[in-house]
């Protein structure tokens, strides 16, 4: 029989894949994961977290200051709704 150019006589073709991967996962299932500067992008796992909106992460305190004034208005709006859903775990009894 002769070579045929179309490929579906020829069966499927084999494609060599790997999994991907994240660029924020880790090795080990117990680790945090990276986690990103909100004001110079850097990545790692010990960066400290806005303590009033909990939402964004932050080298150090020269990041946090000089993010503040970008991230103002969303903190104080995420941090309004912890406060509310802190209030309403309060207030709904836990076996209703």
């Amino acid at each position: 029989m002769a070579p045929t150019n179309d490929k579906k006589a020829q069966g499927p073709s084999t494609v060599d894949t790997k999994p991907v991967v994240s660029a924020d996962a880790t090795d080990d299932e117990d680790s945090k994961p990276a986690q990103t500067c909100a004001s110079c992008g850097t990545k790692g796992q010990d960066l400290k977290r806005c303590t009033a909106c909990k939402s964004v992460h932050y080298c150090n305190r020269e990041c946090q200051k000089s993010h503040r004034r970008a991230h103002k208005v969303e903190c104080k709006k995420r941090e309004k709704q912890l406060r509310l859903g802190v209030a309403l775990k309060r207030a709904i009894p836990d076996d209703v």
